[in-house]
């Protein structure tokens, strides 16, 4: 079995199958890669090789929120991490606040906000995301607090970006 630089020798069992191991360092760098397998009967006869197209992404995405945090809440000129009694008003007339920022996932993968111990999601669409927070969970929050927000993804792959995190001051 070739996979880029690296020949693994293993025998196949008496079942048909067989297993090779590949080392952390043996593995290809991220890319899309060919598995080749080459197969020898007791007497030295070689089968046709098969390959096999390997995708390898180790690489995580990133992700951001973009700010400022009022941005969302319909008041003009009015743009900061500081939720006030205006903004708090156009929340409660929207029905929502939507908390909104960039990623390289790819499009369709989860996005998952955690903010004041509730997790709300929304979906990668063209390198961006958006998730609407009820009107009625920001009303909860009390005057003269600070809240953490935090937003993760993760790749096709499995990769989980580093949450990106922020505040909001009430």
């Amino acid at each position: 079995l070739t996979w880029g630089l690296v020949t693994k020798h293993v025998a196949v069992q008496s079942n048909g199958t067989w297993t090779a191991n590949f080392a952390n360092t043996e593995v290809p760098a991220d890319a899309s890669t060919t598995l080749t397998a080459t197969v020898a009967d007791l007497a030295g006869n070689t089968a046709t090789p098969v390959s096999k197209a390997v995708v390898v992404d180790t690489t995580p995405p990133t992700i951001s929120i973009v700010t400022p945090l009022t941005s969302g809440a319909g008041v003009a000129l009015d743009a900061d991490t500081i939720l006030n009694v205006a903004e708090r008003n156009a929340i409660n007339t929207a029905g929502k606040w939507t908390v909104t920022g960039t990623t390289d996932a790819e499009a369709g993968q989860v996005v998952t906000l955690t903010f004041n111990n509730k997790t709300y999601s929304g979906t990668v669409a063209a390198g961006h995301w958006s998730i609407d927070v009820a009107a009625a969970d920001v009303l909860a929050l009390d005057h003269g607090n600070t809240y953490g927000l935090s937003v993760s993804v993760a790749d096709a792959a499995g990769n989980t970006a580093t949450p990106s995190t922020t505040s909001l001051a009430v």
